[in-house]
């Protein structure tokens, strides 16, 4: 480990460990809001920034299918999941891709260090207590690479009484969900431990569904999974002025790849392991009445093994294309948040990261590629509140790319970067709020994106540079206490998007060749009448290719309609039915064989639960989803489960 990582370190473990400085306590008790969060949203002194965030909070979180994050996610304005070739969920915002998208697990970025992605469906658990969406324009507080924004998903802290809870369920296509967890404390120390298993047999496709060359219906060739998670969570409030926190998450999964249905040639793949290890040091500091300071230290790795088979026994591996592939990655680095109370008018927030990403791979009986790189990040955010009615928030950040280690005799020249923003609020009358939002983001290349040669198909470019977009949001919010409306329209002008370029000798190489416009509105409301609460949303989006050398205008998988709706019935004290449904509209693809663009299916989706719970002791329920046994494709060749129905129990 080099000199510079180890003072970074040493400053941010300092910064943990304040009780050895003599800083007054200069409040009566910590702040409510836990140090896992980035402090855009827990600043004691501003609150008005939450217009840039959608916010999907604990209690809706437990109302619904919440066994990752990826199923409390898919309902929310403006984000569209779908399952793709590798059989993991992938998301777009407001038609960025994910790579675009920063992902954070209690304020720590978790993206896979090689390719920039994570499948956030992996995450199983019902720890999850806050799930926030930035979406265009995010606080510099998150950071680097936040292109169209990010996902905020947070934890639940643990509290000072002894909590303890179990869900069990099962259904008719062999699916198996299983949770644990408990809560305590000890003198100053609180804790939790939790501890959930998941895992499925093939599951079912709609009666509807005809037989297809890699695909004979019934249940979905090799589809089977399993996932386990262990989390630890530890919190010490060493006085009233400063915290101290571990977290500690284990994630051991394995699942197989379903072949596409359509294709002349599939694949026959399965990952045999897939796991994730995240572990972390968080701590929440009061100097005084003006200076606050959060910092975390993490170490987060990740280890991929794929096999690719020769055919659909998944026994044999002797022609050309089949291989054993494994990824070796982690990330390893720390933030400190800084606020500062420097104006009576608001709040200055700061961010000093660091981050190095580290990927090891090797194919077959090959030895291990190594490639790495580090990010270095500083910015700062003002709070203003320029009148009683009026509030302005700006920021400006730095970020600096610097390539470590490469594969072979690539190298890359180090990269600094600069971004801002701006938000501007006014309140027209009690609850009643118009706001306007800008910014330039920007975006890394990736380590794949820079050295992979995709298995001898691709030329690696290290020469690729940033991603960077001008975006836009103006919109008006309302709210009540029994309801609240919210409606935006965006416009996002992307440059130098990184594409696949087709060259000589049937090769390809990744070039910053191509531009995009995303653009639409977005509503969003909720209504709470009698015992009935009704949430619906509605994106339209037109997303359109603006390359000079592009073919047509369309861009895969961008939805141009998405409405979601959501009705909860309290029918009585111990009884409640909830009903989901969504409808997804005019997206396009491009067929692998012909390389026409094709629009693929319009669908809807219908969901219901029945929960019928006892004195907040209990719950038992029975969830149907699909409840049409409806035949839809989430990406070309990827049909999704037919009609599931699941019963459980929660204590």
């Amino acid at each position: 480990m080099n000199n510079s990582l180890i003072s970074i370190l040493i400053v941010f473990a300092i910064t943990g460990f304040t009780e050895a400085f003599p800083y007054p306590a200069t409040t009566d008790t910590i702040p409510e809001f836990s140090m896992n969060e980035i402090i855009v949203m827990g600043d004691p002194w501003s609150s008005f920034k939450k217009i840039s965030i959608f916010e999907i909070d604990t209690k809706t979180i437990q109302q619904r299918d919440n066994r990752n994050p990826q199923l409390v996610l898919e309902y929310a304005p403006g984000i569209y999941f779908s399952r793709n070739s590798r059989n993991e969920y992938s998301f777009r915002l407001r038609g960025f891709e994910q790579r675009q998208i920063s992902v954070f697990l209690d304020g720590i970025p978790i993206s896979i260090p090689f390719d920039g992605m994570v499948d956030v469906s992996q995450l199983i658990g019902q720890d999850y207590s806050k799930i926030r969406l930035s979406k265009g324009i995010s606080s510099i507080l998150y950071g680097a690479n936040s292109l169209g924004g990010t996902v905020d998903i947070l934890t639940r802290t643990p509290g000072s009484k002894k909590k303890w809870g179990a869900g069990l369920e099962g259904s008719n296509q062999k699916h198996f969900y299983g949770h644990l967890q408990f809560s305590h404390h000890i003198y100053k120390m609180k804790y939790s431990i939790s501890f959930t298993q998941e895992r499925s047999a093939d599951f079912k496709l709609p009666e509807s569904f005809q037989a297809q060359p890699n695909e004979d219906g019934g249940t979905r060739n090799n589809s089977v999974y399993r996932k386990n998670s262990l989390n630890f969570k530890f919190q010490y409030d060493i006085n009233t002025a400063h915290q101290l926190g571990i977290n500690l998450n284990f994630i051991d999964n394995w699942y197989n790849v379903p072949p596409q249905v359509f294709v002349s040639n599939p694949r026959f793949w399965c990952f045999p392991d897939w796991k994730k290890n995240i572990v972390s040091i968080n701590s929440l500091n009061i100097i005084n009445p003006s200076i606050l300071v959060q910092s975390v230290v993490f170490y987060d790795s990740y280890f991929n093994h794929l096999e690719s088979y020769d055919n659909d026994n998944y026994n044999s591996q002797t022609q050309r294309y089949s291989f054993s592939s494994i990824y070796d990655d982690y990330s390893l680095g720390g933030i400190i948040y800084p606020q500062l109370k420097l104006i009576k008018q608001g709040t200055t927030n700061g961010i000093f990261s660091f981050k190095q990403d580290v990927h090891r791979q090797k194919t077959n009986q090959e030895s291990y590629q190594k490639y790495s790189a580090q990010i270095m990040g500083m910015g700062l955010e003002q709070d203003i509140q320029l009148t009683s009615r009026f509030n302005l928030s700006v920021g400006i950040d730095a970020n600096y790319f610097v390539p470590i280690t490469a594969y072979g005799e690539y190298s890359q020249e180090p990269n600094l970067l600069f971004n801002g923003q701006t938000l501007l609020s006014h309140q027209l009358s009690l609850g009643m709020n118009i706001f306007f939002l800008m910014g330039k983001k920007s975006r890394f290349p990736t380590l794949k994106e820079l050295y992979s040669d995709r298995l001898g198909r691709n030329i690696p470019n290290p020469t690729l540079r940033e991603e960077h977009s001008w975006n836009f949001e103006l919109g008006s919010q309302w709210s009540n206490h029994s309801s609240r409306f919210r409606f935006s329209l965006f416009y996002n002008q992307l440059n130098d998007l990184i594409t696949e370029v087709q060259l000589p000798e049937n090769l390809k190489q990744l070039q910053n060749t191509a531009q995009a416009i995303f653009k639409g509105i977005e509503t969003e409301g909720m209504i709470h009448v009698l015992s009935c609460n009704l949430q619906l949303n509605y994106t339209f989006l037109d997303a359109q290719d603006q390359s000079p050398s592009r073919e047509s205008n369309y861009l895969s998988y961008r939805p141009k309609h998405r409405l979601n709706n959501w009705l909860i019935w309290d029918v009585s004290a111990f009884l409640q039915l909830q009903a989901e449904a969504n409808y997804t509209a005019d997206q396009y693809y491009q067929n692998p064989a012909s390389l026409e663009w094709e629009k693929l299916n319009d669908f809807s989706q219908f969901h219901c639960t029945l929960n019928y719970s006892y004195r907040d002791q209990f719950t038992i329920y029975l969830r149907v989803n699909n409840i049409f046994d409806q035949l839809y494709y989430s990406e070309y060749g990827i049909p999704m489960p037919g009609r599931e129905v699941t019963l459980g129990l929660k204590l």
